[in-house]
């Protein structure tokens, strides 16, 4: 078995803000307004890979919910069983939440229920409320007004151990680091019953480092920065990231079994 375990945004699928060369499909719509695309040349080789026996793609992304459903003709078109979204808190199948995953999620992150609220508040004195967003329990995410204030704010005045606090993407998050999509990851393979496939990742951000550690093969854009020294084994691919990840995706050799 392969599991490709894959962020989205950036990796597989981009923003109309990206300025996205070649022949591309709309992936998502939001207020009837086309919101992401993706590349046609990715989405041969991604419903190649998904019809190969034993191959499984699941998205692991900091999407929420109903941010990871406007995808959903792209998700059925990839006839996509399994999803990990809020930076893996959250297990999807067939579309819809398992509750187990969830109660076991919200157990991992009850310890740091207090810290993860105390954020919101700081976070609040830097940006309007209407623009942070607080998944219960789980994490807390904003687009800063001042993200350095904020940040500072943050390592100052509350203890951040066993949290992570991580600026991506324009945006500010913080969650506790049992909900890593590394920490995801590992539960997945586990759950699935997949302890000797071969774990192939995908990710272009701070989010997607943990997760990179626990894959046997891992793809990251040539431009990536602060990749860790451990790291260094990663495949590092040029010009569009989803087109050449998936590209030396079909191309890696079937695994014996």
């Amino acid at each position: 078995m392969n599991i490709f375990l894959s962020d989205l945004d950036n990796t597989l699928i981009y923003s109309h803000r990206h300025r996205l060369s070649g022949k591309k499909r709309v992936s998502e719509y939001l207020d009837g307004r086309e919101q992401s695309y993706i590349t046609e040349k990715t989405l041969l080789l991604l419903r190649t890979f998904c019809s190969i026996e034993g191959n499984v793609l699941v998205p692991l992304t900091t999407r929420t919910f109903k941010q990871y459903s406007r995808l959903r003709p792209l998700t059925e078109l990839l006839g996509i069983r399994y999803a990990l979204i809020s930076n893996g808190a959250v297990l999807l199948e067939n579309g819809r939440p398992d509750t187990s995953w969830e109660e076991e999620s919200k157990r991992l992150a009850e310890p740091y229920s207090d810290r993860i609220i105390r954020c919101r508040d700081i976070i609040s004195r830097f940006t309007d409320e209407s623009h942070v967003h607080y998944i219960e329990p789980y994490m807390v995410y904003c687009r800063p007004a001042d993200a350095e204030k904020t940040l500072t704010a943050l390592k100052s005045e509350l203890d951040t151990t066993g949290l992570s606090v991580i600026f991506s993407s324009g945006k500010l998050y913080c969650l506790p680091e049992c909900l890593s999509k590394g920490e995801a990851a590992k539960r997945l393979i586990k759950r699935i019953g997949g302890q000797e496939a071969r774990v192939i990742s995908a990710g272009d951000s701070e989010f997607d480092i943990p997760m990179l550690r626990e894959s046997d093969i891992s793809f990251v854009p040539e431009k990536m920065k602060r990749l860790p020294d451990d790291l260094e084994g990663c495949i590092k691919i040029s010009g569009i990231f989803s087109n050449g990840l998936c590209e030396s995706l079909i191309r890696l050799p079937q695994r014996e079994k």
